[in-house]
């Protein structure tokens, strides 16, 4: 047991050498995801980062072109007050396992395309909400939706689909916990 108990954390720890968290601070003259002064130390993310919109970075982001993520990274947005909005180019990689975190915020996809091999969670005590109004979402390789136990919490977590299209393919589904809806 001990040995099996080992090898998990080997491989934890093996899969996040490398990453970092890269933080949104919407320090830049504009609010676009590559525009580097718009990350804390001024440096865009790589593929191989996490990008981080926490408590402190209310400003809106756009994407409005490719932005790639690698094996067993995430996004998260954990602020109510922020908002990423992607209106052109595609979110992940869809080779990737990755998660999209939406723990308090909004993402709204006004075009383009978020195929990721993971979950899509919108949980936390805090506000969240997913806005699909064009573009593709396309959770990949079983992977889902989740709006997430509000635990107690007087919170909303809200998919709005008003357009576009949401692929869930294989064993993939839509999970609506607690108080949890969708429109």
């Amino acid at each position: 047991m001990k040995k099996i108990i080992c090898l998990i954390a080997i491989f934890l720890i093996a899969g996040s050498v490398g990453a970092a968290y890269v933080y949104w601070n919407g320090g830049g003259v504009d609010a676009d995801w590559h525009t580097a002064a718009n990350w804390e130390g001024g440096i865009s993310p790589t593929s191989a980062d996490q990008p981080y919109f926490r408590y402190t970075a209310a400003k809106a982001a756009t994407i409005t072109s490719d932005v790639l993520i690698d094996y067993d990274q995430r996004i998260s947005l954990v602020n109510e007050a922020a908002v990423i909005t992607h209106t052109a180019g595609s979110l992940g990689n869809s080779s990737a396992s990755y998660v999209l975190w939406i723990f308090g915020g909004t993402y709204n996809l006004n075009g383009g395309t978020i195929a990721i091999n993971g979950d899509i969670d919108l949980q936390g005590n805090l506000d969240s909400t997913l806005n699909v109004t064009s573009g593709s979402l396309t959770p990949q390789s079983n992977s889902g939706i989740i709006l997430g136990d509000i635990n107690g919490d007087n919170v909303v977590k809200k998919m709005s689909i008003s357009g576009g299209t949401v692929t869930i393919s294989g064993t993939g589904d839509i999970i609506l916990n607690g108080e949890a809806g969708t429109q």
